[in-house]
């Protein structure tokens, strides 16, 4: 008699009650795991599908920070990519793409070891620079264009909304 499923590392089991009492679940639809408390059944499946821990190392260069990362390998339970990020290590991300990672503050890009941070520093203060300078230019620059099309508007006959 099917009791109800259940999602264990990513997997959902259909349990059921056999004829003996014991909790059952077939497990890549063929082996079957069966115990005697649904909690002794859980942790049986969580055993047998838990994923394979396999560590790797791909070294980086945080384009943010200019900090050494590195991406060491998978989540057991969700299959997101981990990485460490300077001392920090055991994030998580679940959008890893071609020179790019999702970090916890957003997107960077990901550059070699050989990088040259210096270069690097020199070029994030220089883009940092140049944007406040542009935005002070656009402050000292702007102006209220709706205000003005609005007053050209009343100026030329147009009747003024608030009128209507």
């Amino acid at each position: 008699m099917k009791l109800k499923d259940i999602t264990v590392n990513g997997k959902t089991f259909e349990i059921h009650v056999g004829e003996n009492g014991y909790f059952e679940a077939l497990v890549d639809g063929e082996r079957q795991a069966m115990k005697s408390t649904l909690n002794e059944l859980e942790l049986s499946l969580m055993k047998i599908t838990k994923r394979e821990s396999i560590r790797i190392s791909v070294p980086f260069i945080n384009s943010r920070t200019g900090k050494r990362g590195e991406i060491t390998g998978r989540h057991g339970g969700n299959a997101s990519w981990l990485y460490s990020d300077g001392d920090k290590r055991g994030i998580q991300t679940s959008s890893l793409r071609t020179g790019r990672l999702n970090g916890e503050n957003g997107w960077f890009d990901a550059l070699r070891t050989d990088t040259d941070i210096e270069k690097l520093k020199e070029l994030t203060q220089a883009a940092a620079a140049a944007t406040e300078a542009l935005k002070q230019f656009i402050h000292q620059h702007g102006f209220d264009l709706s205000e003005q099309a609005r007053k050209a508007w009343i100026a030329a006959g147009g009747a003024d909304k608030e009128e209507r």
